[in-house]
């Protein structure tokens, strides 16, 4: 584990483990390593994994992520984030 990643788990942050291929997850461009930080509008600093599934299972037809991926360098070596909202439409898939 890098030191990256040890920090980012001590401040709770919510990290994509996983995306089915096919999923609209995967169609959205969901990615693994991509940090969850609005789940329906739910800050998700200071939640669980637990919390978020629920948020999710209590969606109706549309879902609303906004996912932060990891930082990138330029040639300048400056850290850029790329920050980005997906949206779900019809019923979620919950690993079916």
């Amino acid at each position: 584990m890098s030191q990256q990643e040890v920090d980012d788990s001590f401040l709770g942050k919510l990290v994509v483990e996983l995306v089915n291929p096919g999923s609209k997850a995967y169609h959205q461009r969901l990615l693994e390593g991509d940090f969850l930080k609005m789940v329906n509008g739910y800050i998700t600093d200071g939640l669980s994994q637990m919390d978020v599934q629920n948020i999710i299972k209590e969606t109706g037809t549309v879902l609303s992520l906004e996912v932060e991926r990891n930082p990138v360098q330029n040639d300048l070596e400056k850290t850029y984030t790329a920050t980005t909202t997906l949206t779900f439409n019809g019923s979620p898939n919950y690993g079916k």
